[in-house]
C-alpha cells in the first residue's frame, strides 16, 4: 500500500505551501513599502504595449501586490484543504484493519483519526484507492504556477517600467 509514501507526500506537500506562505507574505510586506514610497513617482502605463496615460509606479506595484495577495489566498486554501490518505489499505477498503479489529468499524476509524491528529490533520482522504488522489498533486502545481504567472507579469512590468 501506498500508507508510508503517499501519507509523507501530503504531509511534505504542507510543509512546503508553509514555506511558501512565509516567503509570499515577505515579498508582499516589501512590495508594500515599495508601493508606498514611490506612490508620487508619475510613469507612463501601457496597453497592448502601446502608451496609455499616466500612472504612478506605486499604483503599478499594487497590481503586483493584489496578484500575489490572489496567489496566498490559493496556498492558503491548498493547505487548509489538504487531507491525509489515513490508513486505507491496498485497495481502499480498510480490509486488513477491518480484520486486525475483528470486525469493529469503529476501532478502525478511531486508529484512522488518531494517526491523522498525531500528523497535525483534521480530516483524512474520506474516500480512495492505494493512493490519495493525484488531483490533489494537479491543484497544488497550479498554485505555484498562479506565483509564477504573477512573477513573470511583475517582471514584465518592472522591464516596461525602465523606459
Amino acid at each position: 500500500s501506498c500508507y508510508v509514501g503517499d501519507n509523507t507526500d501530503i504531509l511534505v506537500m504542507r510543509e512546503a505551501f508553509a514555506v511558501i506562505r512565509r516567503k509570499l507574505l515577505s515579498v508582499m510586506a516589501l512590495l508594500a513599502k515599495f508601493a508606498r514610497a514611490y506612490k508620487g513617482l508619475p510613469t507612463l502605463a501601457y496597453t497592448h504595449l502601446q502608451p496609455a496615460q499616466l500612472t504612478t509606479v506605486g499604483k503599478r506595484a499594487t497590481l503586483w501586490l493584489n496578484e500575489l495577495y490572489m496567489d496566498l489566498c490559493e496556498v492558503e486554501n491548498r493547505m487548509d484543504s489538504l487531507a491525509l490518505l489515513g490508513s486505507k489499505g491496498t485497495t481502499g477498503t480498510q480490509a486488513s484493519f477491518v480484520e486486525l479489529f475483528d470486525g469493529d468499524e469503529s476501532k478502525v476509524a478511531a486508529v484512522e483519526e488518531r494517526i491523522a491528529k498525531e500528523l497535525g490533520f483534521q480530516k483524512v482522504v474520506p474516500v480512495s484507492g492505494q493512493t490519495y488522489s493525484r488531483k490533489v498533486d494537479f491543484f497544488a502545481l497550479s498554485a505555484l504556477s498562479g506565483i509564477a504567472q504573477s512573477a513573470s507579469k511583475f517582471s514584465n512590468d518592472m522591464r516596461l517600467l525602465q523606459n
